[in-house]
């Protein structure tokens, strides 16, 4: 009797989870589909970096803005400044005084949520579901094979879209690369989405930094001292 009722309780544990679990792919498919039908948006974002996953000592803090498009995404954080559109990349570093032109395939969700989020359900080991009148709350243990021991999702019940991703760090790798000689860093990013309403963010053909034309990258006046690395010719 014992062993058909521990079989029973594992059933429906296996079921509970289950369904979170569906729930969890649920909820960041209509994230992306509430995201995508909002376009253009800009979205804020905050950055908060702890020295280690149970700590509260500040690290580092950061702010940044994302302009998206259909066509194009616009990032400034901190001085530095991404431009994407297609494969065609281009980095403007304001404290290096550098810009950086690129061709690669960028992960625009690892910009954005510094995780993939559409992977998360792969390498899930475990998920703990939390919920108040404002949020869904995703607690998700992760596998070895992953960037991140553990990611907590908030997803807001008002707008369907994700409001904060916090990363605890499989390695002593953090935001900007800071490393951590011992312990594993823990970033609290808390992003607020907005429509752009009309408003106009810079892209590779209009922005104060540089113009793109057939002859090829020219530096506007005030960035005119800055270093070019161009990596799609090779040329620096």
């Amino acid at each position: 009797m014992k062993t058909l009722f521990l079989h029973i309780v594992l059933i429906c544990f296996a079921c509970t989870t289950y369904a979170q679990v569906d729930q969890l792919k649920t909820d960041i498919v209509s994230a992306a589909e509430v995201m995508e039908s909002m376009l253009p948006v800009v979205m804020y974002s905050s950055y908060t970096l702890y020295a280690t996953h149970d700590t509260t000592e500040v690290m580092s803090k950061a702010r940044g803005e994302v302009y998206l498009t259909k066509s194009s995404y616009y990032q400034s954080i901190e001085g530095v400044h991404t431009f994407i559109e297609g494969s065609q990349v281009a980095i403007i570093d304001e404290e290096e005084r550098t810009i950086v032109f690129d061709s690669k395939e960028i992960d625009l969700q690892q910009l954005i949520f510094n995780v993939n989020i559409d992977q998360i359900p792969d390498y899930l080991e475990s998920i703990q579901v939390d919920e108040n009148e404002k949020a869904r709350i995703y607690d998700l243990s992760l596998s070895p094979f992953s960037s991140f021991n553990k990611v907590k999702l908030t997803i807001s019940k008002q707008t369907n879209l994700i409001s904060n991703v916090e990363l605890f760090y499989a390695n002593s790798q953090g935001l900007e690369n800071t490393l951590q000689e011992e312990e594993t860093p823990r970033l609290v990013v808390d992003i607020e989405t907005k429509s752009l309403n009309g408003k106009v963010s810079y892209s590779l053909s209009s922005n104060p930094f540089f113009a793109i034309s057939d002859e090829g990258f020219t530096r506007k006046s005030k960035y005119s001292s800055y270093s070019v690395i161009n990596n799609i010719t090779g040329d620096e």
